[in-house]
């Protein structure tokens, strides 16, 4: 059901952002943004200081859509000065370039001023909504593209020069936030679903845990048991 459940909200995104189109027209993302460019790559570790530093995110902390501040690590003061071009802005997306390549979020408020290691930064033009890139970058339409532009034997990758030639439709600024509110809406209900489902496997993988420790313990009779649930 869950794997339903997300196979469905992906089918709805790409029919309200106009993906299923036979004649959608697209234009290359590097024409509807103001910087294309990647975070710290050389030596990052290097950087690395206690939570007094900026924070800097990592392709761990980042899924489709969303951002982590788990394992969240910091860089100095310097560190951060000497690469000033992958500073975050509010509304900035982060893609991931290695793994989970293609996967995309946008900065909120609290992470403007940080720093990022071995993502691409991609900066939107005022006339391109970044909720509505979110959504296009982490779309099944566009992790095709992702795939087929990535390279690597081990890890996919993408590089920056594959990120602004990916094709993003050509929509009025207007109508990238009717159609991004569209979308919120419809997922918004899907998504708890899927947040309940995903808390019911939890709980009953606790619960049978609880059992086999019971058990093997001698906590429970298991003959006695077995026997009720014969009869």
């Amino acid at each position: 059901m869950r794997d339903l459940l997300t196979l469905r909200r992906e089918r709805v995104i790409e029919k309200l952002l106009g993906l299923d189109a036979t004649n959608i027209v697209t234009k290359p993302l590097k024409y509807g943004t103001q910087l294309i460019t990647v975070g710290i790559v050389v030596t990052p570790a290097a950087w690395y200081v206690d939570s007094a530093g900026i924070p800097a995110l990592r392709g761990m902390n980042v899924t489709s859509g969303k951002i982590s501040n788990s394992n969240l690590v910091h860089i100095s003061r310097e560190g951060h000065a000497a690469h000033r071009k992958s500073t975050l802005r509010q509304g900035d997306l982060v893609v991931v370039r290695t793994g989970q390549a293609g996967a995309a979020a946008v900065i909120p408020p609290e992470l403007d001023g940080a720093n990022c290691i071995d993502l691409v930064l991609v900066r939107p033009s005022p006339d391109m909504n970044s909720k509505y890139l979110e959504y296009i970058l982490n779309s099944d339409w566009a992790k095709r593209r992702v795939e087929q532009y990535s390279v690597g034997s081990i890890q996919s990758h993408f590089n920056v020069s594959a990120m602004k030639q990916m094709p993003v439709p050509v929509f009025p600024l207007a109508q990238q936030r009717e159609v991004t509110k569209q979308v919120d809406k419809e997922v918004s209900a899907m998504e708890q679903i899927l947040a309940s489902m995903e808390r019911a496997n939890i709980l009953l993988a606790e619960r049978r845990q609880a059992l086999i420790t019971a058990a093997v313990t001698g906590q429970i009779d298991v003959t006695t048991a077995g026997r009720a649930a014969a009869g």
